[in-house]
């Protein structure tokens, strides 16, 4: 679930005007750069850690799948086929909105705006889309089939196929790499795409960036530049189920209950990185980046040792689930969005503990609440916990949805005005919220400069409102997604 790239560079603590920030249609800067310059040339690229032996789930006769030598994706013999509850298994009909000046919207290049859901046709024209996902400027699309399509901007190897233009594709295609493997999540960040495989093994292209610029994707020996083609960056006897993308940076949930991390590690949200070798790698080089790595969390007994069950990757952000329904989190702070009650960064996994979720009782009691997700922006988060929804971070702009008025909380607070509503999804992206409901409905707030929330104008919405539209009529929506500049609805029913 990814989502939250709105370009603002306050990322350590300093307030600026998001809105004042344009479109651009190739970002080169990122948000946590505080130089005026960037500098493109300490590159490199993600090659499968070894790890335990897995046991078999469910059986299916083997089945290798051949690739030419200078194919980079090498599909793997299985014989089980991992599941997670984040699999989706309902399909429907994928809608835009927002701005899409890169080809984001998937609309074309003469319809590069839409205040309201819009369908995407193309290449998806008829086909079951289970999944969709918004990155920075580019959207990735799953079919019931296993295929991926994905559109938008191209021009740092995000949509992982070859496209007319070597910057943009205006509408959707599919990524023909990935053929003879069976894809069941995708995720999507900034500048990267990931897929993972019915057989537990993670693909993924792009590249990854920080406060000097891209810095690559593969570990070495692998070249500093980015993977324009899906490349095995997970496989292990240790199967992954799930996968998460923040803006530069990966979760890998695996079947033993490990969490494993790649990609940016400056602010800590790979967990695993001591801050003086954040800056890639520090002396120890960039493969400490870039091979993912288990996530270890401090104990006293090796019986303590938490088993994690789901992930949720905020922009530079990481929260972990465990089976006990605890709730850890590390990475950027600067604005209290890990729910801690301060504003210091962590590095290293820190238990969410009592009165994090504004004095109404532990992690353990919100892991195990029957709806429960976290959704964490560039410098918010929102929670669902059993139906209801909270926030905390920043305030700007109506992102908490706590009112005009409203100060910014120290723990998440509940969202007075959803209360009733029986909240089923959350969603935060940059500078806006969203939530799906369990009857199908959606609610947006935060800001609206670049028409990400669905309603008829752009100016800044503090409190939720329902996201209306003629083409949604009478559809339930399944889930929604939030990149830079615009929205994406995954859509049930034909509207009758």
């Amino acid at each position: 679930m990814y989502r939250y790239y709105f370009l603002a560079p306050d990322l350590m603590g300093s307030e600026v005007n998001d809105r004042a920030l344009p479109p651009l249609k190739k970002r080169r800067d990122d948000d946590t750069n505080t130089d005026e310059s960037v500098e493109e040339t300490d590159r490199v690229v993600v090659a499968p850690p070894p790890s335990n032996v897995t046991k078999e789930t469910k059986k299916r006769p083997k089945k290798t799948v051949r690739i030419a030598d200078s194919d980079p994706v090498v599909a793997m013999e299985t014989d089980t086929i991992v599941s997670h509850h984040s699999h989706s298994t309902v399909h429907g009909q994928v809608f835009v909105m927002g701005q899409g000046d890169t080809g984001q919207l998937g609309l074309g290049e003469d319809m590069v705006e839409r205040k309201k859901p819009h369908p995407v046709g193309g290449a998806l024209e008829g086909l079951r889309v289970c999944q969709v996902e918004c990155g920075g400027m580019h959207t990735v699309a799953l079919t019931g089939e296993g295929k991926v399509f994905t559109w938008g901007c191209n021009d740092e190897g995000a949509l992982g196929r070859p496209t007319n233009s070597e910057a943009e594709a205006f509408t959707p295609g599919l990524v023909d790499r990935l053929k003879g493997v069976k894809i069941v999540q995708v995720s999507a960040g900034d500048s990267h795409t990931a897929a993972l495989s019915e057989a537990g093994t993670v693909y993924g292209w792009g590249i990854f960036r920080d406060n000097n610029g891209a810095f690559g994707f593969l570990p070495p020996p692998s070249p500093p530049t980015p993977s324009p083609s899906p490349h095995i960056i997970y496989s292990a006897p240790n199967k992954a189920l799930k996968i998460t993308s923040g803006c530069d940076h990966m979760a890998i949930v695996t079947e033993h209950g490990d969490i494993y991390t790649v990609g940016r590690a400056e602010q800590g949200q790979l967990g695993r990185i001591a801050e003086c070798f954040s800056s890639r790698g520090g002396r120890k080089g960039i493969s400490l980046l870039l091979k993912p790595d288990v996530v270890r969390v401090r104990v006293k007994r090796k019986a303590d040792k938490p088993k994690f069950t789901d992930a949720f990757c905020g922009s530079y952000q990481t929260f972990a689930v465990t089976e006990k329904g605890e709730v850890y989190a590390w990475g950027m702070n600067n604005y209290g969005q890990l729910c801690t009650g301060d504003k210091v960064d962590s590095f290293q996994p820190i238990l969410l503990k009592d009165g994090w979720i504004g004095g109404r009782g532990q992690g353990r009691v919100l892991g195990v609440a029957k709806k429960f997700g976290i959704s964490s922006g560039q410098h918010h988060t929102v929670v669902c916990c059993g139906g209801d929804v909270l926030t905390c971070g920043r305030k700007e702009y109506g992102r908490l949805g706590l009112g005009e008025e409203s100060e910014e909380p120290g723990v998440p607070a509940l969202v007075e005005s959803l209360k009733g509503v029986k909240v089923a999804s959350v969603e935060a992206g940059g500078s806006c919220s969203f939530v799906v409901t369990e009857t199908g409905e959606v609610y947006s707030w935060g800001m609206g400069t670049n028409l990400q929330l669905g309603m008829s104008d752009d100016e800044d919405v503090w409190t939720p409102q329902k996201v209306t539209g003629k083409k949604i009529e009478n559809r339930k929506v399944l889930s929604v997604s939030v990149g830079g500049q615009h929205t994406v609805l995954l859509v049930s029913g034909d509207g009758e």
